[in-house]
């Protein structure tokens, strides 16, 4: 007997609100790194941000101007450096209140060394060390004064940019710096560190190098492309003390990038990036959908254990170049239980494949989020669109069930039922994703008028709240956070915190199989608190009717695992509730399973209501035989782009006006139907 089985959130328009309003958000605070007002030099680039073990926020970037060009962060004013137009780089720690507690700055002066200095990624330690790296020319100081050319110590750049790692402490104060730098003697490049972790056994980075690079004594030459250095990735483990332990390189002869690493909790890290052609990870060797030798860019997750040995490299393949590389870095998420998320855009008419199939057959760019195990196994992919171009590549996960993405938009983007509108050149969303499935549970947005936002950092406390920073450019207009307000001074840098009132249970699993007698569910929990008891309902006759009550632990914060089997419940498709019950009588809706335990033949649609895509799966069914109809309520066929992998067809609704349809399932003699809606 084949067994048909879907995780959903909301499928009727009367349960959405009810999903909507079972947590509550809103921006608790937002702070400004800005510059003086009418500075023309006015600009502020975030470019990362991190959380140490104690909630305090770290925000890494670069700012633009001279000397005597003053950047406030929230009170703590630094200068520029030199008497030229140039980049100066900072970092700065607030709390989890957006009080701020200090700001250093690392950067280039005098009248012939006005380099341009970038700090680019950002990581802390169990102690509250921090520890910054990113690229810089000519000359960079590091730990002087805020706002003189003095003190601290004064690296020089061999060739081109140079990266470093700067370690400063919990207080702010410089400890170290350590150089990656090119070769004395050709071919000599330029270097730049995108992406920094730190663990208890040592510092994690990756970036990009051409040429031959020198690693504290160890080099490495980047690929030849026939005559020429390709740009190639480099990933390298350092001690605490910032003394190198190896360094491995990545990458084809063409051109490939990182974009940031993350490690999981047994010590294991993943970098993501682009790359192109056929490069080489370790023993594992990927071309892109251009082919050998193409230059057409797909994005690419590697696993690395902390011996520096690849253990697998994954590829969102496609046939059109599809680059991460935006402004910001955007390392991969990793959950309590080892799982990877990773996120990007996807341009118009292209497609993306993690494992399953994204198209896009809009005329603007749209959204993908993707799940992988440990194992690089494909989880789920989820794509989300806009009436304009949307995009993303920020991610971040805690424990079990918490999972973000964040990016930027035009128009209204849909968003399976919360739905957000830009109101102005492009707005910032934070959208939140069940880890199970990757459906929506909620969003916000970060807007204002004549102002251009861009895809910002993400951070996530130990409480589920977020932090989220970045970039937006506006001429001394505002930038809405709720009620709160940031007037802006043309590229503005800002940090924000997104409260979150969570629910006393956090679930990390809810599914369904079909046992020897009927359904038999199972699910878990991480963490309850006050929590009385679980009920299972059934939706029939347009209800919910109740099948089962079960008690729950009360308070807990180790995992609790839950099962019924339910020998009593109908045959064929059904739709099954769970529901949480406090002891003060609050209830709270955990999530939706649909399940058919018929060997009659049916479809399920998920999701249902839907604004762009629907997923259509068969039970009992011959799927390769199968032809796909979809009709309005007048009965007139409506034509639809139809994608299918093994065991899925996917329905593009983009362009068919909002209302109700029929979709007909006809193989051989079966023939199955189910109405879906359209928003």
């Amino acid at each position: 007997m084949r067994t048909n089985i879907r995780i959903v959130i909301f499928f009727l328009f009367s349960v959405i609100p009810v999903l909507q309003n079972a947590n509550a958000q809103s921006w608790d605070w937002a702070k400004a790194h800005i510059h003086s007002a009418g500075n023309v030099n006015a600009c502020v680039w975030p470019q990362d941000l991190g959380i140490d073990a104690s909630n305090n926020i770290v925000t890494t970037g670069y700012y633009a101007g001279i000397s005597t060009d003053a950047v406030s962060f929230d009170g703590i004013t630094a200068n520029g450096y030199g008497s030229a137009f140039h980049y100066t780089g900072y970092v700065c720690k607030h709390n989890s209140s957006g009080t701020v507690l200090w700001a250093q700055r690392f950067g280039s002066g005098g009248t012939t060394q006005d380099g341009n200095v970038q700090g680019i990624c950002v990581s802390t330690d169990a102690s509250g060390n921090v520890y910054v790296a990113g690229n810089f020319s000519r000359d960079c100081r590091f730990g002087g004064s805020l706002t003189a050319n003095s003190g601290g110590t004064v690296l020089t750049s061999v060739y081109g940019d140079d990266g470093f790692i700067a370690k400063y402490s919990s207080a702010g104060t410089f400890q170290w710096v350590k150089q990656i730098a090119s070769s004395t003697t050709a071919p000599q490049g330029s270097e730049s560190v995108k992406g920094i972790e730190v663990t208890t056994s040592g510092i994690y980075v990756t970036g990009t190098f051409n040429g031959r690079t020198n690693f504290g004594g160890t080099y490495l030459t980047s690929t030849m492309d026939g005559a020429s250095y390709s740009t190639d990735v480099f990933i390298a483990k350092y001690d605490l003390s910032g003394n190198l332990v190896w360094v491995r390189l990545a990458g084809s002869n063409k051109t490939d990038y990182s974009t940031g690493i993350s490690a999981d909790a047994s010590d294991n890290f993943y970098v993501f990036g682009d790359f192109q052609s056929t490069a080489t990870f370790g023993s594992f060797n990927v071309t892109s959908g251009g082919g050998a030798g193409s230059t057409i860019s797909n994005p690419y997750l590697a696993k690395y254990n902390n011996a520096g040995t690849c253990q697998w490299v994954k590829t969102g393949y496609s046939t059109t170049s599809i680059s991460n590389y935006y402004l910001t870095t955007q390392p991969p998420a990793v959950d309590a239980f080892n799982n990877i998320y990773i996120s990007g855009s996807i341009p118009a008419g292209a497609s993306i494949n993690w494992g399953s199939n994204l198209s896009n057959a809009s005329s603007y760019s749209t959204i993908y989020c993707t799940k992988l195990n440990s194992s690089g196994t494909h989880q789920w992919s989820q794509q989300f669109a806009s009436s304009g171009n949307i995009y993303s590549g920020t991610v971040s996960a805690i424990g079990g069930t918490t999972l973000n993405i964040a990016g930027n938009f035009v128009g209204t983007a849909p968003f399976s039922g919360f739905p957000q509108t830009s109101t102005s050149n492009s707005s910032v969303f934070v959208l939140r994703l069940n880890q199970s499935t990757g459906v929506p549970i909620f969003s916000k947005r970060i807007y204002g008028t004549s102002l251009t936002s861009y895809v910002p950092s993400l951070g996530t406390l130990s409480s589920g709240e977020l932090i989220v920073g970045g970039l937006a450019y506006s001429i001394s207009n505002p930038m809405y956070f709720d009620a709160g307000i940031l007037t802006l001074q043309r590229s503005t840098g800002y940090i924000a915190k997104l409260g979150y009132s969570n629910l006393p249970v956090e679930l990390i699993q809810f599914d369904a199989t079909c046992g020897n007698h009927g359904p038999e569910f199972n699910w878990s929990t991480a963490t309850e608190t006050q929590s009385h008891n679980f009920s299972l309902q059934i939706f029939r006759n347009e209800s919910w009717d109740n099948i089962a009550t079960i008690p729950a632990a009360g308070n807990s914060n180790s995992i609790q695992k839950y099962s019924f089997d339910c020998s009593d419940c109908p045959k064929g498709e059904n739709y099954y509730q769970l529901i949480q019950s406090d002891f003060d009588g609050t209830i709270n809706e955990q999530g939706i399973v649909v399940v058919n335990c018929s060997n009659e033949p049916g479809i399920s649609i998920f999701p249902n209501p839907a604004s762009d895509r629907i997923i259509v799966s068969m039970t009992n069914i011959d799927f390769n035989n199968a032809e796909f109809i979809v009709t309005d309520a007048t009965g007139r066929v409506i034509p639809v782009h139809t994608e299918k992998n093994e065991t899925e067809i996917h329905l593009n609704i983009n362009d068919i006006a909002p209302g109700a349809y029929t979709i007909f399932c006809i193989s051989g003699e079966q023939k199955v139907a189910k109405t879906f809606l359209k928003y």
